[in-house]
């Protein structure tokens, strides 16, 4: 086994790149580590990621993290079975990382000593082809959703089997949905013609019940196609499915994971697939967003598009400006391999970054701050090939993790003359981090399934308390800081809205529009309506903003609401 290498890459592809001054700048180290899979958690209890390479053609491997982001490759845990899908999860309730994996024909389970080390595994007889481990019933118990798939012919009977974790490391019962059964659009049945499907588990629609989404083929149509099937969870172990949407990307290269995309609280699913060779829209390969509606519907969206093929892709924040960024993997034409970066803007949109030389094409990538100080980092792992990318970019901020483990570092400027707070917060953690808030004075006003929070904040003049919670399996643990904003536009008078910028009279374009809304009662929402068409929203009760207008008379009105209802003020102004 080689050393690993170090090499720190300073690649400007573009002059004028759209991460503007945020040149991304990456010290990669290699590793002679074989796997086509990859999974993240703190199997050593030190709170830094370790990792799990594995892959049905390969022994998984367990990889300890020396603490700073780079890894021990001559010291790891092996166990000889070949698992095609496997995720994390504390089955015994013992504050250690134990891991669940499909062998074809059985559920695996490896449970966690909390040194780096691991049992043998237990293996419970069943037709395994993906799985999802999350707490399905409620009970604050680790359980694992199987999904099996039975071919007649060109006939597909698929069910989800949730096996109820029993607290400590087995199961107590087992929950059968039969019957998940769909077809596509032209009338061919869908479902796991191989070992490849992926599914994922969360909370898709609010109600604190987690739900399961799966992509299905349907490989007897006469073009790529598959399904994205949603199972609403009742709390019980039981799933109501609907087929969400039918996409035209090979379900056999999807690689799912759940993220916050758009960054608004509700849990979203990122895919990585390849586009059927013979589209008609010349788009190979994607980072596919489904953005979820808060009911269990999604919107499609894509994050990363490109004519040629995508092997793995991520979506997070690489430049550390509170927006999402996407990057992946590419086969390029002249089938070289290239790390390709789309950069997010604010509108959702996004545009064409940096790119650098690869030298394999990475069959999987996940991002983690490896190295805790509050950057995204990369893992991506191919065939003797385990690379991880420490983000070295100098204009990123730094929010380096509270030593102490289960304690969260805020890092956020204590005062803005604005009011606009670009907040970083970083947990640290042995257990897995189910999902992470943000309160602002108590009020619950951000959640994200992320375990490291980059985010942009509004808040009003006067004093604030920032408490950020991050939830494990044990509960939640918490840091606060206090802020404050400068009073630029007062208002004492209660359920009134105070308009300070523009006055009536002429005012040149964009518009600034100062005011503060005043209530006794619980706050909801601000709304800023230009000519009667709503223009503006935000939980904060202050608004600093510009609106560009045309030339003309036109109609503002500022409303706030709380839970009596709404209020508001109105100026009349004229751009000349």
């Amino acid at each position: 086994m080689r050393s690993s290498y170090t090499l720190i890459l300073f690649v400007l592809i573009l002059l004028t790149s759209p991460f503007g001054n945020a040149q991304l700048v990456w010290e990669v180290h290699n590793y002679d580590l074989s796997g086509t899979l990859l999974e993240r958690a703190d199997f050593t209890g030190d709170g830094a990621f370790d990792l799990m390479l594995y892959g049905r053609t390969v022994e998984p491997l367990f990889v300890r993290n020396n603490g700073d982001g780079t890894f021990n490759d001559t010291s790891f845990f092996a166990q000889s079975d070949q698992v095609f899908d496997a995720q994390p999860g504390d089955f015994n309730r013992d504050g250690k990382v134990d891991f669940a994996g499909c062998l074809g024909n059985a559920l695996e389970i490896i449970d966690g000593h909390g040194d780096g080390s691991f049992s043998l595994p237990r293996h419970f007889p069943v037709e395994c082809r993906t799985l999802a481990v999350a707490d399905f019933n409620n009970d604050n118990k680790v359980d694992v959703a199987v999904v099996t798939s039975k071919q007649t012919g060109n006939t597909f009977n698929n069910a989800v089997i949730v096996y109820l974790g029993d607290g400590k490391g087995g199961f107590s019962s087992q929950v059968s949905n039969n019957s998940v059964n769909f077809t596509a659009n032209a009338g061919d049945s869908c479902g796991f013609p191989g070992f490849n499907g992926m599914s994922v588990a969360s909370d898709f629609n609010g109600d604190k019940k987690t739900d399961l989404v799966l992509t299905l083929d349907c490989p007897t149509s006469s073009s790529t196609t598959g399904e994205l099937v949603v199972g609403l969870g009742d709390g019980t172990g039981h799933f109501v499915f609907h087929n969400d949407q039918e996409f035209h990307f090979d379900p056999n290269t999807v690689r799912l994971r759940v993220g916050d995309l758009n960054q608004d609280s509700k849990r979203d699913v990122i895919a990585v697939a390849r586009q059927e060779s013979d589209s008609a829209s010349g788009i190979d390969g994607f980072v596919f967003a489904y953005l979820s509606r808060g009911d269990g519907t999604f919107q499609s969206k894509p994050a990363f598009s490109t004519s040629t093929a995508v092997t793995a892709g991520v979506a997070a924040d690489f430049d550390g400006d509170g927006i999402k960024d996407s990057a992946a993997v590419v086969i390029n034409s002249d089938q070289s391999n290239s790390l390709q970066f789309r950069k997010g803007r604010a509108d959702g949109s996004y545009t064409i970054g940096q790119s650098f030389a690869v030298p394999v094409p990475y069959t999987d990538m996940l991002w983690a701050d490896f190295d805790r100080d509050g950057r995204v980092d990369l893992a991506l792992v191919y065939f003797n090939h385990l690379d991880i990318w420490l983000n070295r970019t100098p204009t990123a901020p730094l929010c380096h993790a509270d030593p102490a483990i289960g304690a969260v570092k805020i890092c956020v400027p204590t005062t803005s003359q604005t009011g606009d707070f670009h907040l970083l917060a970083n947990p640290n953690n042995e257990r897995l981090i189910k999902f992470m808030q943000i309160y602002i004075d108590g009020a619950l006003k951000f959640e994200t399934p992320d375990d490291l929070i980059n985010t942009n904040l509004k808040l009003g003049p006067g004093q604030h308390r920032i408490t950020v919670k991050a939830w494990d399996s044990a509960g939640s643990f918490s840091g606060a800081k206090f802020v404050s904003v400068p009073s630029q536009c007062d208002n004492t008078d209660d359920r009134t809205v105070r308009i300070c910028t523009p006055i009536t009279g002429a005012n040149t374009s964009p518009v600034r529009i100062l005011a503060n809304a005043a209530t006794s009662k619980p706050f909801t929402v601000l709304q800023i309506y230009l000519d009667g068409v709503i223009k503006y929203r935000n939980g904060a009760k202050f608004v600093d903003t510009s609106l560009s207008m045309k030339a003309g008379r036109h109609h503002i009105t500022v409303k706030g609401w709380d839970t009596f209802g709404s209020f508001s003020k109105s100026v009349d102004i004229a751009v000349p």
